[in-house]
This record gives structure tokens, sequence and C-alpha cells, in this order.
């Protein structure tokens, strides 16, 4: 309209003022919520208002939604800007991490970004992980087998702040628990020693709960330290008895590889060739034998323990030892050899003498019971007969 001298003029048009064009510096970006869970599911709704340079929102345009990181579900808005120059899209991702969430009108990007923070979901016990450094380590209290844990959520993402507990299974076991809590990306790391030679099983808690996976690893015997020898204690002239010679580490864990040769001998001090050996229990050989040394090769099949079979025919109490280049071990209590059953009576004095009627022999008779092997045996009820003749015995 217009006026003359204040005075409405009749007459009057129509003007059409438009929106000008796109503009990337004031045009907007809205996301909500700015924290999400990394779930898949849940989302962040992205608003786009495309204005002009004016601030008028534009109708009409085509807008697309872009995010760093990954993997990321976009839900790109329907159709284009409105009256009000709004389109409305979303993001949803399984990863978590920082976001930034663009917007393109026709191409062009706007310049307000927005950053969404897509967050851990809860704890799970089938997502989470054991590894360990290696499987197989020496039963020696020292050499240890480290244990990283990862605690994840259902999407593998890593949950920080998680108190971490390692364990495992048989005895023996020194650990190092975690220090603090998992870092940002789930990960704890301890270690486990074992003075015990088996096989075990590594598991792992995440504030007390049990993470699902485990992990088998061997703990080996160490080098040889020693013999455990072994037998029944008695044994009888003549009749063959075990002995066991099991080899051992220093923590006394058999060594079940073991396949050295060993020398096993006996205290006896009985001067000639009274004992000799054979095999029992053992899938070895004896490689020579001499007196009351035997030479025994071990094999891997023996498992670490070998039964010889030792036939003493002498009444002695023997010790028994075994050797395998510097180290030497005995048995922890004396082999007690007894006699065998009587077996003969030995004239010992008081043979072919003469005395006067009614008059006792000068000399007493005497005779020695013995086993076999020639063994006095003591306790035996001798008795005494007359075949020939009269008298009496007294």
């Amino acid at each position: 309209t217009a006026k003359v001298d204040g005075v409405d003029i009749t007459a009057s048009t129509g003007v059409i003022f438009t929106v000008g064009p796109f503009s990337p510096g004031v045009s907007t970006v809205v996301i909500n919520p700015s924290a999400v869970v990394a779930n898949g599911v849940d989302t962040t709704v992205v608003t786009v208002t495309v204005k002009d340079a004016q601030g008028n929102p534009i109708s009409g345009s085509s807008v697309t939604l872009e995010s760093t990181g990954g993997p990321n579900t976009i839900r790109q808005p329907v159709g284009l800007t409105g009256a009000d120059g709004i389109a409305v899209g979303s993001v949803k991702s399984t990863k978590a991490e920082t976001k930034r969430i663009t917007a393109k009108v026709g191409g062009v990007e706007i310049a307000i970004t927005r950053n969404v923070t897509f967050v851990a979901g809860p704890f799970s016990p089938v997502s989470s992980e054991v590894h360990v450094d290696k499987t197989t380590a020496m039963a020696d209290g020292v050499d240890a087998i480290t244990v990283t844990v990862y605690v994840f959520d259902a999407q593998g993402n890593g949950i920080e702040g998680k108190t971490v507990t390692i364990a495992a299974t048989g005895s023996g076991n020194v650990y190092s628990q975690p220090v603090g809590t998992t870092d940002s990306n789930g990960r704890a790391i301890g270690t486990v020693k074992s003075t015990v030679a088996e096989g075990k099983a590594i598991s792992a808690k995440a504030d007390g709960a049990d993470i699902a996976e485990t992990v088998p690893v061997t703990f080996g015997a160490g080098a040889l330290h020693h013999f455990n020898v072994t037998h029944g204690g008695t044994a009888t002239a003549g009749d063959a008895s075990s002995v066991t010679i099991d080899a051992r580490d220093i923590q006394n864990n058999k060594i079940t590889g073991f396949a050295g040769l060993v020398k096993v001998y006996t205290s006896s001090t009985i001067p000639g060739d009274y004992i000799t050996w054979g095999l029992g229990n053992a899938a070895g050989s004896i490689l020579s034998e001499s007196g009351d040394t035997v030479r025994y090769q071990f094999v891997p099949a023996d498992l670490g323990d070998a039964e010889l079979r030792i036939t003493d025919t002498k009444v002695e109490s023997i010790t028994i030892y075994a050797s395998s280049g510097a180290v030497t071990s005995s048995s922890a209590a004396p082999l007690v050899v007894s006699h065998a059953p009587p077996d003969r009576m030995i004239l010992v004095s008081g043979n072919n003498q003469r005395a006067v009627v009614n008059q006792e022999v000068a000399s007493p008779l005497v005779v020695r019971v013995e086993d076999a092997f020639a063994n006095p045996i003591s306790g035996v009820t001798v008795t005494w007969a007359i075949t020939k003749g009269g008298g009496y015995f007294d």
C-alpha cells in the first residue's frame, strides 16, 4: 500500500518474499540423546533444519545423514523437508565409540556437526574372552603364564572399570591378580604360576561374575632333582620283591617324560653275588647287571616311574640307591630281608662221641637249621630221637 500526505491510496499490489538459497552456516543439526548404548537397537534421533542465510526454513530439500566410525545403521530422512525446513533421521550402532554426525543438503555439508557417544552395554559372560600368552609352562613356581582378560558386552565392546580376578583348577597355584580395573578396551592382565605339574583350566570373573570361556594349559615337571625309591619294607630270601624308582623334579613333581639311564644298587656288605634284578612293571630295559648293581634305561612309556624286582638270598637289611648323572637318592627306609622257610639241618658238633653207660657224652650235640640259601634260622624247635640202642635225652 501507499499514502499521500498520510492518506491511503486506494489501489494496492501484492509482493512475495521468498527464502534465499540454502546456507550451510545457518542450517542446524540437533541430536537426541547424545549418549546411546551401542547395542544395535537404541538410536539417537538427528533433526536437521535447512535454512537460508536469514534463518528462514527451506522446504523441498533433500537431506542425507552420515556418521564416522562403525558399523553404523543410519535411517535417512524420508522425503524432502517440509515448510518448517525439517528432516528427521536416526543413527544406531554396535560399536562403542564417539561418532561425529554430519548432514548434507543436496550434497553440500552443513557446517554444524554433532558428536554422539555410543557406550558399551552390560557385561556379557559369553562374549568376554580369556587369553594366555602360552599354554605350557614349567611347574617350578617361577615360570608364569600371562592371562589377558577382555570384558565385553554382547557386541564385543570393551567395558571399562570392571574388577577382574583369575583362577585355575588344580593345586599349587600362585596368582598375580590384575591391578586396578579394566581399561578402556575392557582389558585386565594377570599371571599364573604353579608348583604342581598337571593340566589346568584357567578362568576369570568380572565383578564376581564368571566369564564363560576357560583356557586349558599344562604345567610340566622340571629337570631331574631326585628319585623316590620305594619298596615293600620286607622281603623273603630268594623271593623277588618290588622296588619302584620314581623320577621327580625339585617340587617333587613326577617327570613323566623322563628317559635317563639309572644305576640302581644296594648297601649290601656281604661278600659274593647274592642279589639279582629283574623287570617288574617297567617299559624300559636292563642294560647290564653286576653284583648288586643294575643299569636300567627309562623310556617315555614308563611315565616317570619304573618297577624293578630284586631278589636277595641273604638275610640282611639293605638301603637301595638310584643314581643318574649327579643325582643320587636312597630309599627312606631299609629293605629287611628275612630267611626262607627251614630247608635243612646241619650237624655242627658232638658227632662220633663215646661215653660210659648211664653217663652223658662229653660234648652236647649241636645242629644248625638253615633255609635253602644257608641262612641260619632261629626259633625252630628241634626234636631229637635215638634211632638205635638205648639211652635218652635231657
